[in-house]
């Protein structure tokens, strides 16, 4: 089996998970800062779940 070349989540929740790993495991000073440092395959498809992993982040909600 063999890998794609770009992976992409492959439902809401998955995207959320993706969003919320990117936020986590770099440091970003805006949630749009964040879309922009993410590969561009996958900026369509994360950029509502990148907002909501901003304020889950910044605001300190549970997930």
């Amino acid at each position: 089996m063999q890998m794609p070349a770009h992976p992409l989540p492959n439902d809401s929740d998955a995207a959320c998970a993706w969003a919320y790993c990117w936020i986590r495991m770099r440091e970003h000073a805006s949630p749009d800062a964040a879309l922009i440092a993410l590969p561009e395959h996958l900026r369509q498809p994360l950029a509502w779940p990148i907002e909501a992993a901003w304020q889950d982040l910044t605001h300190q909600r549970l997930v």
